[in-house]
């Protein structure tokens, strides 16, 4: 499960700079956008930990994951096109070109276009630009990315596609979420959000909560204290946890919120949890609050069990 996903807007492409070029068919970078493609290159700070790229199929996406992200594509991480990551518009600049005609014109590049369908760039079915098909396909772009092994991905994508990805739809019945620059990164964690987030009131839905410097460093140490506090045996966790409870000692409540921060951090509801944004972020500071006093509760205990009693 995929614990982190950076998302990308491509660099600059021609039909950004004119509208006249809004009729040019899935067109490439202009000479400033590559330039931003290095500039991106040079200032996104993770490169060293990307264990995956996934691109829409669009030319300009394809280019800016190619270039921008260099040092991954260099030291071999997979990278793989994903057509439910187009555009959200039907016009000519939005649409693509047929899987054939990609991996022609991609043949040298490492480029995975096996999910890639001869269909993908129709405008017709799952592939329309009305509010349910695009919503059911950033559904499929977030289960898809929460099903993956690696702990950080890169998307690339689209301005439209982006604010549909990283925001829900208001009772208004518009979408109101952030605006995207060309080159612009930002990174998320995946959550499910209850079933009054969906478009429709029924059913779960995923979203993406948008990750700060500060909960980045939270979540890196709460993992690493979760993988050290695990035990392989389940059974054997089970006695020790009852043994504690039994015996005073601090087992059971260590394991407790062990628990609910692997559920936090996994976006699910293992621990019995409907977790929305907002609940999200907050147990994310409670916890770190927990963890901070932790070591004193554990030292005031230990002080106490040192002390002389006097049998009553």
């Amino acid at each position: 499960m995929s614990s982190i996903v950076h998302l990308v807007r491509h660099a600059e492409a021609l039909h950004n700079t004119n509208s006249a070029h809004w009729t040019t068919h899935d067109p490439p970078l202009t000479p400033f956008g590559k330039q931003q493609c290095r500039e991106l290159r040079a200032r996104f700070p993770h490169h060293s930990s990307i264990g995956l790229l996934v691109t829409s199929p669009l030319c300009r996406t394809i280019q800016t994951t190619l270039s921008a992200f260099h040092p991954e594509v260099s030291r071999g991480v997979k990278c793989v096109a994903l057509p439910e990551l187009q555009e959200t518009g039907s016009g000519t600049c939005d649409t693509g070109s047929g899987a054939f005609v990609l991996k022609q014109a991609f043949k040298n590049t490492p480029i995975d276009f096996n999910l890639v369908t001869n269909d993908w760039a129709s405008n017709k079915g799952r592939w329309a630009h009305e509010d349910k098909a695009i919503e059911a396909r950033c559904q499929v772009v977030l289960r898809w990315l929460k099903s993956r092994e690696e702990d950080e991905i890169v998307v690339v994508s689209h301005a439209g596609l982006l604010r549909r990805l990283t925001d829900k739809k208001c009772s208004c019945g518009k979408y109101h979420g952030p605006s995207w620059k060309n080159a612009e990164f930002r990174s998320y964690s995946i959550a499910e959000f209850r079933p009054d987030c969906t478009v429709d009131g029924t059913g779960s839905r995923l979203g993406l909560v948008e990750e700060t410097a500060e909960l980045r460093q939270l979540r890196v140490e709460m993992s690493a204290l979760l993988e050290n506090s695990e035990e392989k045996d389940p059974d054997d966790r089970k006695e020790k946890e009852e043994n504690g409870a039994e015996s005073g000692g601090g087992t059971a409540f260590t394991r407790k919120p062990a628990g609910l921060l692997s559920s936090l951090w996994n976006g699910s509801r293992s621990a019995g949890v409907s977790i929305s944004r907002m609940d999200l972020t907050v147990l994310i500071y409670v916890a770190a609050v927990i963890l901070v006093l932790l070591p004193f509760v554990a030292g005031g205990r230990e002080q106490q069990d040192n002390t002389p009693r006097i049998e009553s």
